[in-house]
């Protein structure tokens, strides 16, 4: 298990310490070599899964607190875990991950030796943080990694730091992500106040032994409705930390401008790392949230609120990595529905469809970029098919598999979510499952026009500037790895197929012990659900994409513009991402800037510096100058300072005696 750490670690380690000394081939055979040999012992780990083996190390205690009488207060192990969760998500991580290595060797060959090297040292640190993260077997190793792979995102998408704005992006998802992780620290600290540990396994044990979460644990510390408002609160801290690392609203507005990056680093951010860290975070603690509806219907409507919110904003984008970054925050709240409405399989079969035809859809939106010298604005496409055949047929199938079209994946996984949402029963709050379910419902409607329509003016019709006119395929090395994740999103339909439940079976020890809470609550619908939602899914995303074919392909391809000038404030505000980040600006960055300067110029400045320091400095000098005056070495000025003091003294006396 720590090999399928080790490996990208040592080959992060080795392309850092002599990556520009070696040349970039032998760069690239060690940065992939390493995710091949962490490929095979993930695939071994998974085999093992399979069968129904849960893999786990088990270390020395890592840091201890001792208590007044001499025992450890507070012991913290670490160690490593490999169930089916955990295991799936590696085989996502290495899988996905390599390929992307693979794709990477041609799409940076025009950097220098230096940034090449750079670029699969943090490329092979990222995945070595988020196996780190996945594999961890308690909240605070999940941490180490959850920091991890923070720290690399602000590594990767300032790849290009000499440019002020990539500079920018990666400092606004770095701080951005900050928020975030101070969620999940309360929150980890707030179930170890609970629980008294933060290993999984004991978390589970804990969390079974309750039985009814009215009954009194923890010797009395936490009974009745005061347990749900302390596991409540602790499970929302954790899930402001899934929205930082997931983008999730509020916290979203760092992954669109994640695209500053190199596209294979938004390829890794969106598919197979980074943002799945929140719904893999949620679903490792199962067995928690169902004893929380609070919490669990914050995730369902929060989730169905960013699934709508980012849909609505990538129907007007132009740039192709724009478009998909917000289909990204958009998907991920899919993802969150099927969590927190306890679908929590379906929330993971849409994390692995997604990885697929996310990782596909943004290497084809590299594929066209390196064929069009580095263009991002879909306006100026159009015709592609022609001159890129294998990129416009692989990011075709993406396309249809995100819209949700009948038979890839991402309609039975998406669907899977929204008719679990539907038939779902929150004791919390009630109508919290219809109601994603109707938001879910149009935002997929969103999801089949916004996708449609950025193929259309990408890959059809003809050419409309001449960097269209003279595009070019790229190599086999770039568009062979699109082919695969290509397939890998067509065949995983059988993962989902609602007759099968291959997957759902497959997870549902990972997850035994919340389903039959909520089971017995009445959270979860007992037996297979009815199919006409599968019929009404695939419905709306028929309509969806017909509405685009129709603007865009068909016959009022002057709608847009129609509708454009018809609506201008309704157009420009969507264009403007409804000023989200200038509302940020105006109500967090400014007044914190403002404080910032009063702080400085204030306190800083003339309280520290000008009182404190130079201040006291100026009086010392001040009184040593006046001193100074009578220390100029003439022996008689001495002599008569001395006969004045003693005068004085003999005075004071003397006239103290006589009264």
């Amino acid at each position: 298990m720590w090999a399928i750490i080790l490996f990208p670690l040592a080959g992060a380690i080795v392309n850092g310490l002599v990556g520009r000394r070696i040349g970039r081939g032998n760069v690239a055979l060690v940065a992939i070599g390493a995710m091949l040999g962490a490929l095979v012992v993930s695939s071994i780990a998974f085999s093992h899964a399979l069968g129904g083996t849960t893999l786990q190390f088990r270390g020395e205690p890592w840091f201890r607190v001792p208590g007044p009488d001499g025992r450890a207060l507070v012991s913290i192990t670490w160690g490593l875990l490999v169930d089916r969760l955990s295991a799936t998500m590696i085989m996502v991580v290495t899988g996905v991950g390599t390929l992307i290595h693979v794709y990477s060797t041609s799409y940076m060959s025009h950097e220098d030796d230096a940034g090449f090297a750079r670029f699969f040292t943090y490329l092979n640190l990222f995945v070595a943080a988020m196996l780190t993260l996945v594999l961890g077997d308690s909240l605070v190793l999940t941490f180490v990694g959850w920091e991890g792979v923070g720290l690399c995102s602000y590594l990767l998408i300032g790849f290009w730091y000499t440019d002020p704005a990539k500079a920018y992006a990666g400092r606004k998802a770095f701080v951005t992500n900050r928020i975030g992780d101070f969620g999940f620290l309360i929150g980890l600290f707030a179930l170890f106040s609970i629980f008294g540990t933060s290993n999984y396994g004991e978390l589970s044990a804990a969390a079974r032994a309750l039985g009814d979460p009215s009954q009194i644990i923890q010797g009395g510390l936490f009974a009745g409705r005061t347990f749900q408002w302390a596991i409540s609160f602790a499970l929302l801290g954790l899930f402001v930390g899934a929205c930082g690392k997931s983008a999730q609203l509020p916290l979203y507005v760092w992954l669109p401008d994640a695209m500053a990056g190199p596209t294979p680093v938004s390829a890794l951010i969106h598919a197979a790392t980074m943002v799945t860290a929140g719904v893999y975070l949620v679903a490792r603690n199962s067995y928690l949230f169902s004893l929380a509806p609070a919490a669990m219907a914050t995730v369902t409507f929060v989730g169905a609120l960013t699934a709508l919110f980012a849909a609505l904003i990538a129907f007007v984008q132009t740039d192709i990595k724009k478009v998909l970054a917000y289909s990204t925050v958009s998907q991920l709240g899919f993802m969150f529905i099927g969590v927190g409405c306890g679908a929590w399989w379906a929330g993971i079969l849409h994390l692995v469809t997604h990885a697929f035809f996310k990782g596909c859809l943004f290497l084809g939106a590299g594929s066209v970029m390196h064929g069009m010298g580095d263009e991002t604005d879909i306006r100026k496409m159009g015709g592609l098919w022609r001159k890129m055949p294998w990129t416009a047929l692989t990011f075709g199938i993406a396309t249809i598999a995100a819209t949700g079209i009948v038979p890839l994946s991402g309609f039975w996984s998406k669907d899977a979510i929204l008719g679990s949402a539907l038939f779902s029963h929150n004791s919390a709050w009630h109508q919290v499952g219809p109601i994603a379910y109707g938001i879910g419902a149009v935002a997929a409607l969103g999801t089949a026009f916004y996708m449609t329509r950025l193929y259309a003016l990408t890959f059809l019709g003809k050419p409309r500037t001449h960097a269209a006119e003279h595009a070019h395929e790229s190599s086999p090395v770039m568009w062979v790895p699109l082919l695969v994740l290509a397939v890998a999103a067509t065949v995983a339909l059988v993962l989902a197929l609602p007759g099968s439940m291959i997957f759902e079976h497959y997870l549902a020890p990972v997850f035994q012990s919340g389903t039959q809470r909520l089971l017995a609550t009445g959270h979860v619908h007992a037996g297979a659900h009815p199919s006409w939602p599968y019929f009404a899914a695939w419905g709306i995303a028929a309509a969806g994409t017909l509405v685009a074919w129709v603007m865009y392909v068909g016959p009022s391809t002057d709608a847009p513009v129609t509708l454009a000038n018809r609506f201008p404030r309704v157009y420009q505000l969507a264009v403007d991402k409804f000023r989200v980040d200038e509302l940020y600006a105006a109500v967090v960055l400014e007044p914190v800037k403002l404080a910032a300067y009063l702080l400085w110029r204030i306190v800083d400045v003339f309280a520290i510096d000008g009182l404190l320091v130079n201040g006291v400095a100026r009086v010392v000098s001040f009184v040593s100058g006046v001193v100074r005056l009578a220390q100029n070495g003439d022996v008689q000025r001495y002599a008569a300072i001395m006969a004045m003091a003693a005068a004085v003294i003999l005075w004071t006396v003397l006239g103290a005696g006589g009264r």
